[in-house]
């Protein structure tokens, strides 16, 4: 049973509330191989499809450098000794 064997133990000894299905029992597996096929798949390939027609259209441009002088305060002697 294993690290949790106590906890499945008490969960079998009720029996109705929970009774353990074979894996693939009610076609769960094959439901969710089926969503994932067939939504999951298209759903990222039209996102991909999306991405790479907005990339043409309007393709990426750095933004322009704005110096920020508060963010830029060097007071301590660099490496080679530049700075300060």
């Amino acid at each position: 049973m294993g690290r949790y064997g106590a906890l499945w133990g008490a969960v079998e000894c009720y029996g109705a509330l929970w009774v353990p299905q074979p894996h693939g029992a009610h076609g769960s597996g094959r439901t969710w191989r089926a969503l994932s096929l067939l939504v999951a798949l298209p759903a990222v390939g039209l996102c991909m499809l999306n991405v790479a027609v907005e990339q043409r259209r309007h393709p990426p441009q750095p933004p322009k450098f704005l110096p920020y002088h508060h963010l830029r305060i060097r007071t301590k002697v660099g490496r080679y000794g530049v700075g300060g």
